[in-house]
Order: C-alpha cells, then structure tokens, then sequence
C-alpha cells in the first residue's frame, strides 16, 4: 500500500463525510419554525435519523418524538424521543414495530397539530407496515437487493406493497400538516422514492412494479400489489437540506487543500457495476500534475456469487488490476455502510497486491478480497447518507 496515497484518500474521506452531516443543515432549516396552535409530532426515519432528531431536539419544542434507525446508529436517549432500532437492508420484527408505533403517534391528529418528519435514506427497511408475513417481506427485499435494480425500481415495488408507503402515511396525518426535512440518499432527489416516499406522492404506478417484477424476474406475486394511486397531497411541505452534490463538492475542497488539481465528474454514476468500470477507466491514464478525479452516484451490482461484499467493495476491487502506477482509487457509502458487512467501501492502489481477485469478484465475496490487502474503509455508522462517493487520485512523482 503506498502510504501517501491511502492517507490523502483517508483525509478526502473523512472531511467530505464531516460536511454532509445534517445536523447544522437540520437546525438552520427549523430556526424559523413556529410551533402549531395544536401538537408537534417529531418523527425521524432512516440511517441518519439520531443526528436529525438529535438537530432538532437540540432547536425547538415538541411534543412526542419517534427516532426510527438501523441497529447500533443511535447514541444516548433524548428526552421526549423513543427510539426504535431496526433491520436494515432487510426489514425485522422492529422494522414492523416501528411501523405502527409511528401510525400510533399520528393517529387522530387535527389541522392544528404538525408532524415533523425527517426522512434519510434507509427508511425503506426500517419503516414499515404490510398485510404480508414477515418471512415473506425478507424473501422480497432480498431478491430486490440482489437482483440489480436500481433504487428507484427497488421502491417502486416497495411501495406497492405497503400500507405506509408512497404517500400512505401522510394520509394518515390527514388533516394534519407534515413537514417534510429530507437527507436525500438518491440521484435527483425524486421525493417519492427517497426511503419509499411515505409522504410524498406517488410518481409511480401499479403497472411500473409490475414491469419490474418482470423486467428483474422475481419470484412476487402480482396479486400482493397495491393498485390504489395516491398522486396528490394536499398536507405536505417538503425541504431538501443535503444531498450527493454536497459530499462530491466537499471532497473536491479537501483534495485541492491536498494539492490535486480536482476534476469533478457532474455526470452522476447509476449504471451497473460493469459500466462504472469501464467509465471510470477511462480516466486511469498519466497525468501532468497530481490529479484528483471526482464522481459521485449509487451504481447497482446483481449478486450472483455466495460471498460477502458491497458495491463499493466490488468496485474497487475491480479496478485494482486496472490502475497505473503512482494511481489510487476508493468507493465509499457515505453512511458507512456498504452492502450487508461492517464496511464503508474499499480501497485500492498500484502497489497493492492482484493475486487471486477474479476468485474473489467471481463469488462476490470482494470484502474479504480486500480485507486479504488491507484494502477495507471502516468509518463506522457517520450519521448521514448522501449516496456514494469515487475517487481516482494520482501522484505524479512516486511517494512512500
């Protein structure tokens, strides 16, 4: 591992991921908020939900709160605040619990009352409600994850399989008023599909999530979806307070602070895993001057190997053998998680071993592939979650 090279990726890391954490932006967006004649519901959803609560906990009053987040992302309680931990890619009893705890706290709400509602993403697994058994909910979201579909065709079908997805839930705040704080975790920040879209409306239709069903050939029944369209709502007000441009931008000011001339990439990676090698190789060239190529984006992986790993992990790893000297690259999830494994993303350089990666990335198992080079990114959970983070950094002269 060349040492310079890993220590100026770790510090473009660690300052991009300290910038896009909601907790300001969560404060800034409320220092204007006048409490309703009526009850202030706090709700927060999603991998980034502590911080959000936390932020507004910390700026206005309220009346009940409901932090819903992944296992081991909470901190220590707040006042007013339950917290429900929950499974996350895939849904678990709590995911459920957490559904109809928060049903509960809107129920009977009346046009004098709010709902706060933070929304971050991994709400989809960690939020839910449905007329399925358990095991079946898992079995779905497993083949959803595994079978390439982008997120946006994920929470098509997700929504149409849920009774508080897809603007279902701000429904059940009706006649109350929901504001919407939003962390977006998708390109384009298609509201109705960040964390499902439980209150916003529903861009998308019953025969969308049919296609995709077909398009991806998962074993769903059909009959399960919803064919109710819920396309307008008349009690939601939406904020966007961060999103990928955010982390993209931030890491460009610290690689310049480090001395590259900084590249940023404004088309976004969403394809599949196949075509974000072959894009971002074509960067993997010598260049003039230190140079730090910057891309941001949620690329899609269909798993089809029994090992362990992430589509930060895989990426990296495939492009190790394809990297020139004095040259490194590194993926990360900027929520510190990717995949179903305790690391954020990968990291690889010229000088790192390539023995045997076809056998890792044709299993699929590219965390242990780079845990054999000491190749692993491990921030632990970060609090926010503004999609993925690629970076190719170059060294013109050969450091240590």
């Amino acid at each position: 591992m060349n040492k310079d090279l890993y220590n100026n990726a770790l510090s473009i890391i660690n300052y991009s991921i300290k910038q896009s954490l909601p907790y300001e932006a969560v404060r800034n967006c409320l220092k204007d908020f006048n409490n309703p004649k009526g009850k202030t519901i706090l709700i927060s959803i999603g991998k980034a939900a502590y911080t959000m609560a936390k932020a507004a906990a910390d700026t206005i009053t309220f009346d009940k709160g409901l932090i819903i987040t992944k296992h081991n992302h909470s901190k220590e309680p707040i006042n007013n605040i339950e917290i429900i931990e929950a499974g996350h890619p895939i849904p678990d009893n709590n995911s459920l619990l957490a559904g109809k705890k928060a049903m509960e706290l809107v129920k009977n709400l009346n046009k004098n009352d709010v709902v706060l509602f933070f929304i971050s993403g991994g709400g989809s697994a960690l939020f839910e409600d449905m007329n399925i058994s358990l095991d079946l909910l898992k079995d779905i979201n497993d083949q959803l994850i595994r079978s390439g579909a982008d997120i946006n065709e994920i929470n098509t079908v997700r929504k149409r399989l849920s009774n508080i997805k897809g603007g279902r839930f701000a429904k059940l705040c009706e006649p109350a008023k929901v504001i919407n704080i939003i962390l977006s975790d998708i390109i384009g920040d298609p509201l109705d599909s960040i964390a499902s879209g439980p209150t916003n409306p529903d861009t998308s239709t019953y025969m969308d999530a049919v296609n995709i069903i077909d398009k991806y050939h998962l074993n769903i029944d059909k009959s399960l979806l919803n064919k109710e369209d819920i396309s307008s709502l008349n009690n939601i007000e939406n904020h966007i307070i961060l999103n990928n441009s955010h982390l993209i931008h931030s890491a460009a000011v610290k690689a310049r602070e480090l001395g590259y001339d900084v590249k940023e990439i404004n088309t976004p990676l969403t394809c599949d895993i196949y075509d974000a090698v072959s894009v971002i190789s074509s960067y993997i060239k010598e260049y003039d001057k230190d140079t730090a190529i910057i891309f941001g984006g949620e690329i899609t992986i269909g798993v089809k190997g029994n090992g362990l790993g992430g589509r930060n992990q895989h990426l990296s790893l495939s492009l190790l053998p394809l990297l020139n000297k004095n040259m490194a690259f590194f993926a990360i999830g900027s929520d510190g998680t990717d995949g179903p494994t305790d690391a954020a993303g990968g990291y690889t350089d010229y000088s790192m071993s390539s023995d045997n990666i076809n056998d890792y990335l044709n299993d699929y198992d590219s965390y242990h592939g780079l845990d054999k080079i000491n190749g692993l990114i491990k921030t632990g959970p970060t609090g926010t979650n503004v999609c993925d983070l690629y970076v190719l950094l170059y060294k013109k002269h050969e450091q240590k």
